[in-house]
């Protein structure tokens, strides 16, 4: 009739529901359920292995259920076979959304650089630990990809404080203006 139809990949489709399935379990993180779905066979669509931010995106996708997205229209239901349910795709929002909220480590010292400099090599950020009392900043090379190299805190903030420096010549009326 000349219209195109979706249908499920017979080869594919058990396992994005298999997918949605074992994230609704909040027993995986993105990466742990990205190495469990690639061992149980889930690729692209040329066979190549789905990069971790796929599995993101999957589980993001509403189109799973029975809603399509348009920019013009926004969500609306879709008259496609859908792969999981409406309240399995909740769960795993939920899922989701948990956590984004949990820290995976309790907030310790306020370190002044703490979650702001990244890797000018991989984009990781630098996170900061504390050895014979100095505290030193070094990327957390969560890519696996860079040296650790660790940088006093001194370090960092010498450029932070020349710059301060230079405040001390502005006269304090105008620095009271500067503030507010």
């Amino acid at each position: 009739n000349g219209k195109k139809d979706i249908v499920p990949d017979p080869e594919r489709g058990h396992l994005i529901q298999r997918l949605f399935e074992l994230y609704a379990t909040n027993s995986y993180s993105i990466t742990t359920l990205w190495e469990k779905i690639t061992k149980l066979g889930l690729r692209g669509l040329e066979g190549q292995k789905l990069v971790r931010s796929n599995i993101d995106l999957i589980l993001k996708g509403p189109f799973y259920y029975g809603m399509a997205h348009s920019k013009k229209y926004g969500l609306y239901p879709h008259r496609y076979q859908a792969l999981i349910t409406r309240e399995l795709f909740d769960k795993c929002q939920e899922v989701r959304n948990s956590r984004s909220i949990k820290r995976s480590k309790e907030i310790s010292k306020p370190y002044i650089f703490k979650g702001i400099l990244p890797c000018k090599d991989c984009g990781c950020l630098y996170s900061p630990e504390i050895h014979k009392g100095i505290v030193y900043y070094s990327c957390t090379n969560a890519k696996g990809i860079c040296k650790r190299v660790y940088v006093p805190e001194k370090a960092l903030l010498a450029p932070v404080q020349r710059v301060f420096e230079k405040f001390r010549k502005i006269p304090r009326e105008v620095q009271n203006r500067l503030v507010s």
